[in-house]
Protein backbone atom coordinates (compact mmCIF):
# COMPACT_ATOMS: atom_id res chain seq x y z
CA UNK A 1 0.00 0.00 0.00
CA UNK A 2 2.84 2.12 0.17
CA UNK A 3 2.87 2.41 -3.55
CA UNK A 4 -0.80 3.17 -3.78
CA UNK A 5 -0.49 5.60 -0.94
CA UNK A 6 2.50 7.13 -2.61
CA UNK A 7 0.65 7.16 -5.92
CA UNK A 8 -2.34 8.68 -4.25
CA UNK A 9 -0.18 11.35 -2.70
CA UNK A 10 1.47 11.99 -6.05
CA UNK A 11 -1.99 12.27 -7.64
CA UNK A 12 -3.15 14.57 -4.89
CA UNK A 13 -0.02 16.64 -5.30
CA UNK A 14 -0.53 16.64 -9.04
CA UNK A 15 -4.17 17.68 -8.55
CA UNK A 16 -3.01 20.32 -6.12
CA UNK A 17 -0.38 21.47 -8.61
CA UNK A 18 -3.01 21.54 -11.39
CA UNK A 19 -5.29 23.60 -9.14
CA UNK A 20 -2.38 25.94 -8.29
CA UNK A 21 -1.46 26.06 -11.95
CA UNK A 22 -5.05 26.94 -12.82
CA UNK A 23 -5.08 29.59 -10.10
CA UNK A 24 -1.77 30.93 -11.40
CA UNK A 25 -3.21 30.98 -14.94
CA UNK A 26 -6.25 32.88 -13.67
CA UNK A 27 -3.96 35.21 -11.74
CA UNK A 28 -1.82 35.57 -14.89
CA UNK A 29 -4.95 36.34 -16.96
CA UNK A 30 -6.03 38.86 -14.33
CA UNK A 31 -2.55 40.40 -14.37
CA UNK A 32 -2.62 40.49 -18.17
CA UNK A 33 -6.07 42.13 -18.05
CA UNK A 34 -4.80 44.57 -15.43
CA UNK A 35 -1.68 45.18 -17.53
CA UNK A 36 -3.83 45.83 -20.63
CA UNK A 37 -6.04 48.17 -18.60
CA UNK A 38 -2.91 49.95 -17.36
CA UNK A 39 -1.59 50.15 -20.92
CA UNK A 40 -4.88 51.64 -22.08
CA UNK A 41 -4.89 54.05 -19.16
CA UNK A 42 -1.28 55.03 -19.86
CA UNK A 43 -2.14 55.43 -23.55
CA UNK A 44 -5.15 57.60 -22.69
CA UNK A 45 -3.07 59.59 -20.21
CA UNK A 46 -0.35 60.09 -22.84
CA UNK A 47 -2.98 61.18 -25.36
CA UNK A 48 -4.43 63.56 -22.78
CA UNK A 49 -0.92 64.87 -22.03
CA UNK A 50 -0.26 65.37 -25.76
CA UNK A 51 -3.54 67.21 -26.07
CA UNK A 52 -2.78 69.36 -23.01
CA UNK A 53 0.74 69.98 -24.31
CA UNK A 54 -0.68 71.05 -27.68
CA UNK A 55 -3.18 73.35 -25.95
CA UNK A 56 -0.39 74.72 -23.81
CA UNK A 57 1.78 75.35 -26.88
CA UNK A 58 -1.10 77.10 -28.63
CA UNK A 59 -1.73 79.22 -25.55
CA UNK A 60 1.97 79.97 -25.25
CA UNK A 61 2.05 81.02 -28.91
CA UNK A 62 -0.99 83.21 -28.28
CA UNK A 63 0.67 84.74 -25.22
CA UNK A 64 3.81 85.44 -27.25
CA UNK A 65 1.72 87.01 -29.99
CA UNK A 66 -0.13 89.13 -27.44
CA UNK A 67 3.18 90.17 -25.89
CA UNK A 68 4.45 91.20 -29.32
CA UNK A 69 1.25 93.15 -29.93
CA UNK A 70 1.61 94.75 -26.51
CA UNK A 71 5.21 95.72 -27.26
CA UNK A 72 4.16 97.13 -30.63
CA UNK A 73 1.39 99.12 -28.97
CA UNK A 74 3.76 100.37 -26.27
CA UNK A 75 6.19 101.45 -28.98
CA UNK A 76 3.33 103.15 -30.84
CA UNK A 77 2.23 104.88 -27.62
CA UNK A 78 5.80 106.04 -26.99
CA UNK A 79 6.08 107.26 -30.58
CA UNK A 80 2.78 109.12 -30.27
CA UNK A 81 3.91 110.65 -26.97
CA UNK A 82 7.10 111.85 -28.61
CA UNK A 83 5.10 113.17 -31.54
CA UNK A 84 2.76 114.94 -29.12
CA UNK A 85 5.71 116.45 -27.28
CA UNK A 86 7.17 117.64 -30.59
CA UNK A 87 3.81 119.08 -31.65
CA UNK A 88 3.47 120.84 -28.29
CA UNK A 89 6.98 122.27 -28.69
CA UNK A 90 6.14 123.43 -32.22
CA UNK A 91 2.86 124.90 -30.97
CA UNK A 92 4.72 126.81 -28.25
CA UNK A 93 7.16 128.08 -30.87
CA UNK A 94 4.24 129.16 -33.05
CA UNK A 95 2.59 130.92 -30.10
CA UNK A 96 5.87 132.72 -29.36
CA UNK A 97 6.22 133.61 -33.06
CA UNK A 98 2.63 134.86 -33.06
CA UNK A 99 3.29 137.00 -29.98
CA UNK A 100 6.48 138.34 -31.57
CA UNK A 101 4.64 138.97 -34.85
CA UNK A 102 1.83 140.75 -33.01
CA UNK A 103 4.37 142.92 -31.17
CA UNK A 104 6.16 143.65 -34.45
CA UNK A 105 2.81 144.46 -36.07
CA UNK A 106 1.94 146.84 -33.26
CA UNK A 107 5.36 148.54 -33.56
CA UNK A 108 5.03 148.74 -37.35
CA UNK A 109 1.50 150.08 -37.00
CA UNK A 110 2.68 152.71 -34.51
CA UNK A 111 5.59 153.58 -36.81
CA UNK A 112 3.20 153.76 -39.79
CA UNK A 113 0.82 156.02 -37.91
CA UNK A 114 3.71 158.15 -36.73
CA UNK A 115 5.09 158.37 -40.28
CA UNK A 116 1.61 159.19 -41.54
CA UNK A 117 1.33 161.94 -38.96
CA UNK A 118 4.81 163.21 -39.86
CA UNK A 119 3.89 163.11 -43.56
CA UNK A 120 0.68 165.03 -42.84
CA UNK A 121 2.62 167.58 -40.82
CA UNK A 122 5.22 167.85 -43.59
CA UNK A 123 2.47 168.34 -46.21
CA UNK A 124 0.85 171.01 -44.04
CA UNK A 125 4.23 172.64 -43.54
CA UNK A 126 4.91 172.47 -47.28
CA UNK A 127 1.49 173.97 -48.00
CA UNK A 128 2.14 176.75 -45.51
CA UNK A 129 5.57 177.30 -47.04
CA UNK A 130 4.00 177.30 -50.53
CA UNK A 131 1.32 179.74 -49.40
CA UNK A 132 3.94 181.88 -47.79
CA UNK A 133 6.03 181.75 -50.94
CA UNK A 134 2.97 182.49 -53.09
CA UNK A 135 1.99 185.31 -50.77
CA UNK A 136 5.52 186.70 -50.81
CA UNK A 137 5.71 186.24 -54.58
CA UNK A 138 2.33 187.94 -54.96
CA UNK A 139 3.51 190.95 -52.96
CA UNK A 140 6.66 191.15 -54.96
CA UNK A 141 4.74 191.17 -58.24
CA UNK A 142 2.35 193.83 -57.12
CA UNK A 143 5.15 196.28 -56.36
CA UNK A 144 6.58 196.59 -59.83
CA UNK A 145 3.31 196.78 -61.50
CA UNK A 146 1.28 198.62 -58.95
CA UNK A 147 -1.57 199.61 -61.05
CA UNK A 148 -4.03 199.53 -58.35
Amino acid sequence: MDTSKLLSEVIEQADQMVKELEMLRQANRQLQNDLEACRQEVSQTLELLRSKEEDLMQKQALVEKLQMNLQEREQEVNRLRQEKSELNRQREELVMDLITSRENYERLKADYLQLGQQLKEMKEEMERAQKAKNTKAGRTRKKPGTSE
